[in-house]
C-alpha cells in the first residue's frame, strides 16, 4: 500500500503503543509542533527526514521510498 511520508511517519510512531493509554502518555510527553520535512544525504543516497526529538520511531525514509503526494 503507499502511504504519503506524514502518514507513514504517525503510523510507525503509534506502532509503537500497545494501548491508547501509552499513545496518549507519549502525547502528552511529546507537545505537537509544526514538522517540516527535509531531504539530506544519509549512508550515501538522499533521504526524505523529520526532525530525530520528535517521538517518531522513523526518522527517515530513501527519498526514492518516500511518497509524496
Amino acid at each position: 500500500m503507499r502511504l504519503l511520508f506524514p502518514t507513514r511517519m504517525h503510523l510507525h510512531r503509534l506502532a509503537q503503543y500497545s494501548t491508547a493509554q501509552e499513545a496518549m502518555a507519549h502525547t502528552l510527553a511529546h507537545p505537537p509542533r509544526p514538522i517540516s520535512p527535509f531531504v539530506a544525504e544519509r549512508d550515501g543516497a538522499e533521504h526524505l527526514c523529520i526532525p530525530d526529538d520528535l517521538g517518531f520511531p522513523i526518522t527517515a525514509l530513501p527519498l526514492a521510498l518516500a511518497d509524496r503526494g
